[in-house]
Parts: structure tokens; sequence; C-alpha cells
């Protein structure tokens, strides 16, 4: 009887010991050392869109994209020329 209140004892104490060691960890991680440097601000022009690179970007890609789609399809329906 003395033994199985003694292992209760010890269990309880080594979680009571476990959890204020959390909270003692986790008190240290809500000290910092962090400053504002600069402030932010409101640009007063909004960012321009370059429509001629987008379009350019966009052909390009989307070329590419095309190509490898209908190589892969042709690829994986036409049987293979060196076989």
């Amino acid at each position: 009887m003395l033994n199985a209140m003694r292992r209760v004892l010890v269990r309880l104490t080594t979680r009571l010991l476990s959890r204020a060691a959390a909270n003692a960890a986790g008190e240290r991680l809500d000290q910092t050392n962090i400053a504002i440097l600069n402030y932010a601000f409101v640009p007063i022009d909004p960012a321009s869109r370059v429509l001629f690179l987008n379009l350019a970007l966009a052909v390009i890609l989307g070329s590419m994209l095309g190509a490898s789609v209908s190589l892969t399809r042709e690829m994986l329906v036409s049987p293979h020329p060196f076989t």
C-alpha cells in the first residue's frame, strides 16, 4: 500500500515539475528584443502594371505549356518510332 502511494506521489510531483518547467519556458518566450526601425508608409502613387511584359510572359508560357501537353499526348498515344 505504501509503495503504491509512493509511486502515485512520484508521478504527481514529476508531472507538476514538468508543467512548471514548461510554463517557465513559455514565459521566457514572451520576452523579445525587437524594435521598430522604420514605420511603414502608404505610397502616394499606386504600383503600375507592366501590360506588355505580362502579355509577353503569358504568350511564351502558354505556348510552352501547350507544346509540352501536345508532345506528351503524342508520346503516350502513338507507338514509339524506334521499336
